[in-house]
């Protein structure tokens, strides 16, 4: 009996990072939360916060990852099925388009919404998501601030002094005032709650996304183990299960949303 000959194509695809980004910031949350419940060490403390503050980036890559394949879909492959033809577009969209790279992560996700279904964000949305936003700034960007500290000799004769407390500078006493809905914390004091709101609006904004434009999100996580995992906005799911919630945490800024894993 011959056996048939392996199936085989030659196929022309886009490709693109948001499934790594989206992934590792999820395996990053667990984690940092692994750590943040683990017996108190400085180590582990130390590891929490880093993977949380890594978390965050990674998430925020993830979205602009998705929305610049979405664009180039859309807006330059002519194969796509998505594709608008120039003739099509008006000027507010040719406008749009040609400041892509300069806009705000909001303005890039309502640029795609208005040209698949003519709707914006939710503005709830817009706000929380402008605020991971900033917050994605300010880590990335390095921004520097002053604090006054009081300090004393540490126990490890390796570490010159600990932190006992810290008095905010004038550079970000204006802190609370910039998330007033995600209430992060300052910067060196961001933990595995931070990355889990953080996340939790961008994969919201994921579903949105996928429910106005049929686009579905696929990645493969690998913390605690290697699983296949899915966005599609059309489904009604539990969202803490994709963030990895065994049991009910509270968010400093709760939603609600579909997801699949």
């Amino acid at each position: 009996m011959q056996r048939d000959k392996p199936w085989q194509e030659i196929r022309t695809d886009v490709r693109t990072l948001y499934a790594d980004h989206l992934a590792h910031a999820l395996d990053l949350l667990h984690l940092a939360r692994a750590d943040a419940e683990a017996p108190s060490a400085s180590a582990q403390a130390l590891h929490s916060r880093r993977r949380a503050m890594s978390a965050i980036i990674h998430g925020f890559c993830s979205i602009e990852a998705v929305l610049n394949f979405m664009a180039y879909r859309i807006f330059t492959l002519e194969d796509s099925p998505e594709y608008i033809p120039t003739e099509n577009r008006d000027f507010f969209l040719q406008s749009m388009i040609r400041r892509w790279d300069k806009l705000r992560l909001v303005e890039k996700c309502n640029a795609v919404l208005t040209v698949s279904d003519g709707a914006l964000l939710p503005n709830g949305l817009q706000s929380r998501l402008s605020e991971v936003n900033t917050l994605r700034n300010w880590i990335v960007h390095g921004t520097c601030y002053h604090s006054t500290l009081l300090v004393s000799p540490a126990p490890e004769v390796h570490i010159m002094y600990e932190v006992v407390d810290e008095e905010r500078g004038k550079s970000w006493k204006d802190w609370e005032d910039k998330f007033p809905t995600c209430k992060f914390n300052q910067p060196l004091a961001l933990d595995h709650t931070d990355a889990q709101t953080a996340l939790r609006i961008v994969i919201e904004a994921l579903l949105t996304l996928s429910r106005r434009t049929g686009f579905k999100w696929f990645f493969t996580t690998c913390v605690p183990n290697m699983v296949a995992c899915g966005l599609d906005g059309s489904l009604e799911s539990d969202l803490d299960r994709i963030l990895g919630i065994e049991k009910t945490e509270p968010d400093k800024c709760s939603v609600r949303a579909g997801a699949r894993r």
